[in-house]
């Protein structure tokens, strides 16, 4: 939710473009609660990084932006009365959040939870990963963040809950997803979701 709110306090030009780097760094997606019961103390850590992680990340994206003379939105805030709080929850809540994506998010866990297991049983994928090098999987994991939908991470989640993966691993693809976040910015300007 945090990823929504300030892509459309971008976009109305009330949080500068740091700011919004500053949220997709530090958002850990749909996959955070999962990550507390899977693997708490993993967590734990990728929450302490990914707030300073943020922080220096917002601060760069906003000297980079000084540096290369890129135009900044200009603010434009208009307050409206929302008096159909009913509607909101009905149509947000109920019709999107729990009937769209609780159930996806359930199928990815479900799917990605059963695929691996098969895999670890049919498979030696214990020495199948430990065999690739670090930084193909680092790399590896960077790219699958960028999918902006929320199951694609839930296997290195996995991996990692089962120890075939190193915790570097789980911290850039935590780092570099930005969930349905990044689709709300992509509808309105591909060119600051490339530069995200």
């Amino acid at each position: 939710m945090d990823a929504f709110l300030v892509v459309s306090l971008y976009l109305h030009g009330v949080v500068g473009f740091g700011g919004l780097v500053a949220v997709m760094l530090s958002t850990a997606g749909d996959e955070a609660f999962v990550m507390l019961a899977m693997a708490p103390e993993a967590a734990y850590k990728i929450f302490a990084l990914l707030i300073p992680l943020g922080i220096i990340g917002g601060y760069l994206a906003d000297r980079a932006i000084d540096c290369f003379q890129v135009e900044r939105r200009k603010i434009s805030l208009e307050i409206e009365e929302h008096t159909n709080l009913v509607g909101y929850f009905k149509e947000h809540v109920f019709n999107h959040i729990i009937k769209q994506h609780i159930p996806r998010l359930f199928t990815w866990i479900f799917l990605t939870l059963t695929i691996i297991e098969f895999l670890i049983q049919r498979f030696d994928l214990a020495s199948i990963i430990s065999n690739m090098p670090t930084s193909s999987l680092i790399i590896f994991a960077a790219l699958v963040g960028i999918i902006p939908e929320s199951g694609p991470h839930m296997v290195f989640l996995v991996l990692y809950s089962k120890g075939l993966v190193p915790f570097s691993v789980l911290l850039v693809n935590t780092l570099s997803q930005y969930g349905h976040g990044l689709l709300s910015l992509l509808s309105h300007s591909v060119k600051d979701t490339i530069y995200v």
